[in-house]
């Protein structure tokens, strides 16, 4: 006599959780599917047919995960290494550009002493040339 929709869940089950045998309970769980789909027991069959393939591909996405752990800290060095190396060179320029505008604004300070000296002298010598006019 062939067993129940209930009996067969009942030891797919069993196999699944108390003995480990995944890929037997699967065959029991896919006959109760096609063989009795109008039972209850065709639905939860269903569900625990899910819940292993859920399992299958979790298992796997871990397995890649684990795999592209180094290359993850490699990539995650090497961009540490860009952003210094552009920081660094931003620093140089920074510095590069500064010692520039120091020695601009030295070179127009000096400029405007020597115009104003420039100024003074004429305006003496302005005032020397009026005062030997006078006389």
């Amino acid at each position: 006599m062939s067993e129940s929709p209930l009996e067969l869940y009942s030891r797919a089950y069993n196999l699944q959780y108390e003995q480990n045998k995944v890929g037997e309970a699967c065959v029991i769980y896919k006959d109760i599917v096609n063989n009795f789909p109008d039972s209850n027991e065709c639905a939860y069959a269903a569900i625990q047919l899910e819940k292993v393939g859920a399992s299958e591909v979790a298992r796997k996405l871990k397995v890649k995960s684990r795999g592209a752990g180094p290359v993850v800290v490699v990539l995650l060095v090497i961009n540490f290494a860009g952003l210094l190396a552009a920081g660094g060179l931003g620093l140089y320029k920074f510095r590069q550009i500064d010692r520039r505008l120091n020695r601009s604004s030295q070179t127009i300070r000096k400029l405007s002493e020597e115009a104003l000296e420039m100024r003074w002298s004429l305006s003496q010598k302005a005032d020397s040339l009026e005062n030997s006019g006078e006389k």
